[in-house]
């Protein structure tokens, strides 16, 4: 399916010339998950986890055993932002644990840094690739704590290289990265978790033993408001990069859409390129809709509190990507979530962890009709029944019952569908997708600087 170098790696590794396989290994990822052919279509590749492992063998340090400390978890990123899904389920677990903990950068990406007095932040102070695995193993192996939490990004090589030696911790495998190939999701010394039900799914479908790992978040209330059908408010909380594969529906037509037919303002949370933005205010302008109806806000610091404050009434999930963590918060604020029924897969669909029979549009005709048709009542019921689909399966009580070792409910796997041959030949737009290129370009020539900058270029 893939033109993976497996024989260029494989002689690198022969060579012993370990720094270049894991870049060659990393670069092999990023152009598969920067092509969006791929997206849902490749999950795991077994060779690259091996050749990573074997890399990860050719330390030369002891493995001198010290007793265990005061540390009681590790946990193992490859970038913690302020903003962003995944960081969040990494907040969460630190502040669930309650214990000291030291959070490890692998240094592969900008990494926010955590000021708290139970938390100990080290960013590998290592240049090369194969230098950053060794040290992050020596560190490990001097803590010698009892859990390791794994939150590596796709491509991250070093940080499943680090497990090329033994340890004496339990290793968690945390896939995040479920929608796209990931390193690390067919290793059998970990112990692999998805943190939500599509994606737990898809790995068992895959014949990879995993266990539930409960996506949750922090209870700041329902929203409760009357719903006036004249000033319905809509929200879209996402990043970039759920918007940028080429596909049948874009999101501005349907802002746009929105805009236009029903709704009085519509916020979206999370940083868009200028290209998006552009074409967004352009499409708004030549449908004569003020631009003022768009309010765009590039982060904040928390998306349940300010959709209580905006008295968001209904949360448009972000397509074609959908945002598991930004589902969850809007369930938990009593929010009805319009999702939209995935050309592409279900696993990014967002659909299968939302209440039974939730609304899942086709067509912007179907939101807009399915706008108009709610009064007060009927939305007090959809509010109602988001938010006790939060209260049952995602309160962040069930985390800290989860590492108790209290056994948990795995959500329940909802509106399930298959789509037709029909429906797949038609997912993607017939355009090129600008915005990848230029990504793409960007990601380049950020290598080439960062080459220029460092020993080893790591992107």
């Amino acid at each position: 399916m893939t033109m993976i170098k497996y024989t260029k790696i494989e002689k690198k590794i022969n060579e012993k010339k370990f720094n270049d396989c894991l870049k060659i290994i990393q670069n092999e990822v990023e152009e598969i998950i920067y092509n969006t052919k791929y997206t849902s279509k490749k999950f795991i590749d077994r060779r690259l986890d091996n050749y990573c492992l074997e890399i990860g063998k050719s330390s030369a340090f002891t493995e001198e055993r010290f007793k265990r400390n005061k540390i009681d978890s590790i946990i193992l990123v490859s970038r913690l932002d302020v903003v962003g899904g995944g960081s969040k389920v990494i907040y969460d677990l630190i502040n669930c644990l309650k214990k000291k903990i030291i959070v490890i950068s692998t240094g592969l990406f900008p990494s926010k840094k955590i000021n708290s007095k139970n938390i100990i932040f080290i960013e590998t102070p290592e240049n090369t690739l194969i230098n950053k695995v060794y040290w992050i193993q020596k560190k490990i192996n001097q803590l010698n704590p009892k859990n390791i939490w794994l939150f590596n990004s796709h491509q991250d090589s070093v940080a499943i290289a680090v497990f090329g030696k033994k340890f004496n911790s339990t290793i968690n495998f945390i896939h995040h990265c479920d929608h796209n190939l990931s390193l690390g999701a067919t290793i059998n010394k970990f112990k692999h978790y998805d943190p939500h039900v599509p994606g737990y799914k898809n790995c068992r479908k895959l014949k990879i033993k995993n266990y539930y790992f409960p996506l949750v978040c922090k209870d700041y209330g329902k929203l409760n408001k009357i719903f006036d059908a004249k000033n319905i408010t809509t929200a879209t909380i996402a990043s970039y990069n759920k918007f940028l594969i080429p596909y049948k529906f874009h999101y501005a037509d349907l802002i746009t859409c929105l805009l236009k037919n029903s709704t009085k303002i519509h916020y979206h949370v999370g940083r868009l390129t200028v290209l998006q933005l552009i074409l967004i205010y352009t499409k708004l302008i030549l449908n004569r809709v003020s631009i003022k109806k768009f309010q765009y806000f590039n982060k904040i610091h928390n998306t349940w509190l300010f959709m209580k404050k905006k008295k968001i009434d209904f949360m448009i999930s972000s397509f074609p990507l959908s945002g598991y963590r930004a589902i969850v918060e809007s369930m938990g604020c009593g929010i009805p979530i319009i999702v939209h029924r995935n050309l592409i897969s279900n696993i990014i669909s967002g659909a299968n962890i939302l209440p039974k029979n939730n609304f899942i549009w086709n067509n912007y005709d179907e939101v807009i009709n399915f706008l108009k048709s709610i009064n007060n009542k009927k939305y007090q019921i959809l509010s109602s029944v988001s938010r006790n689909r939060y209260k049952k399966y995602h309160k962040i009580l069930y985390l800290k019952k989860f590492l108790k070792g209290t056994s948990i409910i795995t959500p329940e796997y909802t509106n399930p569908y298959k789509l037709t041959y029909k429906e797949k030949s038609c997912k993607y737009r017939t355009i090129i997708n600008v915005e990848i290129i230029i990504i793409n370009i960007l990601r380049k020539l950020r290598q080439f600087f960062l080459k220029k900058r460092f020993i080893y270029t790591f992107s």
